[in-house]
């Protein structure tokens, strides 16, 4: 009976990227004889090998139904198949040569075991060839070493180990290749003996495993960026020893110095070429194969680091920088814990499988693959291994350049996409001559001064290439429908005689300019959201490169006469309109035709519009100040009209925002186990915010409808403003005990009192208004997203006197506020970013159906003094908060200068009688400025 076993993990993810072909897993071996082998006994050893090595007589079979990882099966072997014979088509070697190139690049036929031999005779000096092409399922670099010792027929089966070689390689001399460390009980007894230790070095695991196993991004070079399936193949040796001198006179290692001459040698092709090549992307294998493990299986991972050189400098001194970064790279704790992470990857669907890896290997540069070999000894058939040059895989990248020692030479070989590397000679003659500058170099007469190492991330980004929203944000995406559109506006009138051109009109050309100029000193306005397939994570911000203004900036004229009402009307039907998110999410209306006697000469409105998933209150506020200025006469903007983006943007496909969300759901717990060892070493700060939590969440499961407030919004808006002087609201507060917020909230509270006894409405208890909370602080100037907690203040329209009514407002406020309310919502928030993406998109829309509060009301500290815009003043600003399904209506409190504006929006039909809430918010601030002797 044939018998079965599953690919370990690493193997499995190697066999599921061979989907795509530009990452073939195909190892690629030339060993040089120094005769032509007898060939009846070279097909006895590989039939001998066959079986001492099961792996050889077996081929991968895929599991039924795509479910679990893929096993070996036992298969017949044709040994005629695998094994065959050849002449070169010339005596030298590059005959050879090319059919090793030919053989990386075929495919192995999958119902076959997965590896070729074969003999090519005819060389120069009657010499011959073996070329050996094994699959990367089947084994690793090293593995394949221990494979080739049993190719020896002078070492019969059962003795001792082959003779060691000429020239010992051990690990940290030879190269950054590590063993995994074990040591479960020791690590188990630690765990109970320092848990919050053990946690923290969990976090760290995980945090980087979502290093490992974030996508590599583009490549850096800008000279080697083609790809495709053609391969060209060379070959170079260098005296081992020497070359170990040379690196310990470095104070490093064989593989430091292969690592210096092979970057060298890149810049000295870009530099030849004429294209600056100063920064690469660089994979490179770390092994975690310990002694004892069978030669056959992958025991390794990726380690990928981003290298910048320095074709100038002293080649001791770029070995130094180069050997930090790699070191820190090898380091990575999640590289001990390969097989755990890709075990993982595996339950995934193959098709996201097989694009997380493509993700960690393509876009690469350049791979580099440090290999101990063989030493002097091995014979093959009667004839001698005189060299043993590898062929390693480009996985994506536009050359792989091997190590591989053998006796007393180190053994190169270059593996290059022919696409990428059209001059491929011209780079092996650039590492011929890099090495040998190397091997003829001293030590330096003072110690080199070293660049810090960077950290071993692809380079110095976020922790994803591209910036996910956070739950917040995704939120506002998610609970946007074509009749509740979840962007904030804000009104603003100008003196528009700076903005208009010779005949009167509006200068479209220069106010596109300008706001080019400003919007690339607030990035989330060069950005469009991408989101994953399927909603499977949540959506990520990438650059928007076609974000032409004319797709930003609109210009049009108000019917006659051109006052306030027409005004107000044209700023509801705006409201209504959902913004494109295929581009930017902002725009801006600018609005001729205005009635002069009723604004002033020349003046123009502005409705600016911008998401609610890109910016909070606080940062909106922040965004006048950026777009607008603070003098009158400011500097002329020389950016085209456009808006650039901030980076180069590459616009990530489908499989890449599948596997950057993999990544991060990887990585997450990372995220919680930090959070648990927080909140154990600071219990009383955990025990209180639990405490305001729990009190949050009765908050917000509290509370009930009342009828006409809490509705489905339809299709149509109602815009009014209110404008009271600051300095009234704020001396009220003062005298009264309390602060501008509560005056408020106490004057809002008798609007809404009055506007529910016009409709005959009853409602048991207080109202109930929703009240963002800003959780920024000062190391969060400028940046964009919702940074905010919320408080729910009940509103007592129950009250009959206005003094009762601020009375009860304020003692609610300062309750809310001693007992840390906003904290407790703070950490709803924080916890929503670790929701599962459909639990997040669930309780989005559950919001939808809430009937917690009945109103909400937000208050922003807006500028203190005029703001200009190209010269022209503005006079009112007029903020407007969107409406949540289940809220119709809603009141948005900006001050500006001297004067403090609530807007109040509402749905058309269910708030008819609008002007009811606002006179009756307008006589309490009249009534309560009286209570306070104003």
């Amino acid at each position: 009976m044939a018998t079965t076993a599953s690919l370990n993990p690493v193997d499995a993810t190697l066999w599921a990227i061979r989907r795509d072909p530009e990452l073939r897993t195909t190892i690629v071996a030339l060993a040089l004889l120094d005769r032509v082998p007898e060939w009846d006994r070279l097909r006895r050893v590989i039939e001998q090998a066959t079986d001492r090595i099961p792996r050889l007589r077996q081929r991968v079979v895929e599991p039924s139904m795509g479910l679990g990882r893929p096993h070996w099966e036992e298969t017949d072997l044709d040994l005629d198949y695998h094994l065959r014979r050849t002449a070169a088509a010339e005596p030298g070697l590059r005959s050879v040569l090319d059919l090793c190139g030919a053989l990386a690049t075929e495919d192995f036929d999958d119902a076959r075991p997965l590896w070729e031999v074969v003999l090519v005779e005819g060389l120069d000096d009657e010499r011959a060839a073996l070329v050996l092409k094994i699959s990367h399922t089947l084994t690793d670099g090293v593995g394949g070493v221990g494979l080739l010792r049993l190719l020896d027929d002078d070492t019969p089966v059962g003795d001792a180990a082959p003779p060691e070689p000429a020239v010992e390689p051990d690990g940290p001399e030879h190269s950054h290749l590590l063993s995994v460390p074990t040591g479960l009980v020791s690590a188990a007894m630690h765990a109970g003996l320092h848990p919050l230790d053990t946690m923290g070095e969990a976090t760290s695991v995980l945090g980087s495993a979502g290093r490992l196993l974030r996508p590599a991004g583009a490549p850096l070079s800008t000279l080697m960026t083609d790809r495709s399936l053609r391969r060209w193949v060379g070959v170079s040796e260098l005296p081992l020893e020497r070359l170990r001198e040379a690196a310990h006179r470095a104070d490093g290692s064989i593989n430091d110095a292969f690592v210096t001459i092979a970057l060298g040698a890149l810049w000295d092709y870009h530099d030849a070429i004429g294209v600056e090549g100063a920064r690469f992307r660089v994979t490179m294998p770390v092994s975690f194969r310990r002694d004892g493990d069978d030669d056959g299986g992958n025991q390794w991972t990726p380690a990928r680091v981003v290298l910048d050189v320095d074709g100038h400098g002293h080649p001791f001194t770029e070995l130094t920088r180069h050997q930090a970064v790699l070191r820190s790279a090898v380091d990575e704790p999640a590289n001990s814990f390969t097989q755990t992470i890709s075990a993982g990857v595996q339950q995934l669907p193959a098709g996201l499988t097989a694009g997380i890896v493509a993700g960690m290997v393509k876009g690469s540069d350049l791979v580099l693959t440090d290999v101990p070999g063989l030493g002097e000894g091995l014979t093959i058939a009667g004839a001698r291994v005189t060299r043993l040059h590898p062929f390693a895989p480009t996985g994506g990248a536009a050359v792989n350049i091997g190590l591989m020692s053998h006796g007393g030479t180190a053994c190169i070989g270059f593996t290059m996409d022919r696409a990428a590397m059209p001059q491929p000679e011209l780079l092996v003659r650039c590492f011929e001559e890099r090495a040998d500058d190397f091997m003829r170099r001293r030590r330096l007469d003072e110690p080199a001064v070293v660049a810090p190492p960077t950290p071993p991330a692809d380079e110095p980004a976020p922790s994803t290439p591209h910036e996910r929203l956070s739950a917040l944000d995704t939120s506002f995406l998610r609970m946007e429908t074509p009749t509740t559109p979840m962007h904030m506006g804000v009104l603003c009138v100008l003196d528009g005689a700076p903005l208009r051109r010779r005949d009167g009109s509006l200068d479209l050309d220069r106010l596109r300019t300008h706001i080019a100029d400003r919007a690339r000193q607030a990035p989330r306005l060069t950005k469009r959201v991408e989101e994953v397939p399927f909603e499977l994570g949540r959506p990520v911000w990438v650059d928007d490169d076609t974000a032409a203004l004319d797709s930003h900036v609109w210009t049009s004229t108000l019917p006659a006469p051109g006052g306030r009402t027409e005004l107000l009307e044209r700023c509801e039907e705006l409201q209504m309109q959902c913004l494109d998110r295929t581009r930017p999410l902002f725009d801006m209306h600018f609005i001729d035709g205005l009635d002069p006697d009723e604004f002033g000469p020349n003046a123009v409105a502005l409705v600016q519009r911008v998401h609610h998933a890109l910016l909070d209150g606080v940062s909106g506020v922040e965004l006048l100040a950026v777009l607008f200025d603070a003098e009158p006469d400011p500097a002329e903007p020389s950016a085209p009209a456009a808006v650039a983006p901030s980076t180069t943007g590459d616009r990530p496909g489908p499989f890449q925002l599948l596997t950057e969300a993999a990544a991060d759901l990887i990585a997450e717990p990372g995220a919680l186990i930090r959070a648990a060892i927080d909140a154990l070493r600071s219990p009383l700060r955990t025990t209180r915010r639990l405490v305001a939590t729990a009190a949050a969440m009765g908050d917000f499961l509290g509370g009930g409808a009342a009828p006409s407030l809490n509705q489905p919004v339809g299709h149509h808006r109602r815009l009014l403003a209110l404008t009271v002087p600051l300095e009234r609201v704020h001396d009220t507060g003062v005298e009264l005990g309390g602060t501008v917020n509560d005056v408020v909230l106490s004057a809002v509270t008798r609007g809404l009192r009055s506007l529910l006894a016009s409709r005959h409405e009853t409602v048991a208890g207080p109202l109930r208004a929703l009240v963002p909370v800003s959780t920024r602080h000062s190391g969060m100037d400028g940046e964009h997203g919702n940074h905010v907690a919320a408080l729910v203040v009940e509103l007592p329209i129950d009250v009959e006197d206005p003094i009762g009514t601020f009375v009860a407002v304020s003692t609610r406020t300062r309750d809310l506020k001693n007992h840390h309310h906003a904290d407790g919502t703070e950490v709803m928030m924080d916890a929503s970013n670790h929701l599962p993406p459909v639990a997040l998109d669930l309780v989005s829309r559950l919001m939808g159906q809430q009937h917690a509060v009945n109103i909400v009301v937000t208050n922003l500290p807006g500028p203190p003094t005029p703001l200009y815009l190209l010269g022209g003043e503005i006079r009112e600003l007029v903020p407007i908060v969107p409406l949540g399904a289940n809220l119709t209506v809603g009141v948005a409190v900006l001050s500006y200068g001297p004067d403090l504006t609530l807007a109040f929006h509402a749905d058309r039909e269910a708030c008819a009688d609008l002007e009811v809430l606002v006179d009756g918010t307008g006589q309490a601030f009249d009534a309560l400025a009286d209570l306070a002797g104003l």
